[in-house]
């Protein structure tokens, strides 16, 4: 998992603003992400490379990195493979503001840890069986710490895994352009 300081959210006490799933195929990196589309009320679904992920306008070039741990990368990496079952989730309506449990909009982080806790229980095929799950394993919306996951800590704060560096610009390759309409590569 991969975390990014795209906008100043000190003031809420957060460092990180969004999320993204980084996975390896083959010698490429790649990110699965959530994203509203040019400042509108709608977001989809991208795959993208990992210099792409750091291309916008970011408040600070700093990212954060969470291993998951074996058992919860083993069930989540053909999701995130699966353009149609990674998408599964996803609510087109967007609000960056959305209450965590909402279920009329989504924000990105909120389609981050629906899908993580998806991945982790078979039968959980709606937002409402995953927000119940992770729920029940502690993710609550004044402490969202993922699901088989321990925060980290940061290295100018005392001990994270932050990676601060400026953004590399990487080609997305492979064939998951336009497979599944709720995915979108941010190349055309």
């Amino acid at each position: 998992m991969l975390a990014r300081a795209g906008q100043n959210l000190g003031e809420y006490g957060l460092r990180y603003s969004h999320l993204g799933f980084a996975y390896r195929e083959g010698d490429v990196w790649r990110i699965v992400h959530k994203l509203n589309q040019c400042a509108t009320a709608r977001a989809s679904i991208y795959r993208q490379g990992l210099g792409e992920f750091f291309l916008d306008d970011l408040y600070e070039y700093e990212a954060a990195v969470v291993i998951p741990t074996p058992q919860v990368q083993a069930a989540l990496i053909d999701t995130l493979r699966d353009n149609a079952r990674v998408a599964q989730l996803n609510t087109p309506a967007y609000s960056v503001v959305a209450y965590p449990w909402s279920q009329t909009y989504q924000q990105s982080n909120q389609w981050a840890i629906e899908t993580l806790a998806m991945t982790q229980e078979p039968a959980a095929r709606t937002r409402d069986q995953a927000q119940g799950l992770a729920t029940a394993e502690g993710v609550h919306a004044d402490h969202p710490a993922p699901i088989g996951v321990q925060a980290p800590r940061c290295a100018h704060d005392g001990g994270e895994r932050c990676v601060r560096r400026p953004p590399e610009r990487e080609a997305l390759r492979g064939p998951d352009r336009d497979r599944h309409p709720s995915i979108r590569c941010s190349r055309g």
